[in-house]
């Protein structure tokens, strides 16, 4: 699975330093809507909540899991600053 992960998006914008567009692309990734959804007045549904790598991962093994690697995505346009790609084999 492939999801944006809420401890990057944090990371992004606990360091957007005053850099709006960067502060504003960490929210983004958090709600995981497209910025040309709202530019073209599009209806979206954004995430209610947030996953992080380490917490999948964990919640993984507590359902019998075994083999759980945390890599960097291949899909959503290779967001490697948001998104986290896990793979799980039972």
């Amino acid at each position: 699975m492939e999801f944006p992960d809420v401890l990057k998006c944090a990371d992004v914008i606990r360091n957007s330093e005053h850099d709006t567009a960067k502060y504003l692309e960490g929210v983004r990734g958090i709600y995981a809507f497209d910025i040309d959804q709202i530019k073209d007045e599009e209806l979206y549904y954004p995430y209610t909540f947030g996953w992080s790598g380490w917490f999948m991962k964990e919640e993984l093994f507590k359902i019998g899991f075994k083999d759980v690697q945390i890599l960097l995505p291949e899909t959503h346009g290779k967001r490697d600053w948001r998104d986290t790609r896990i793979i799980a084999k039972k």
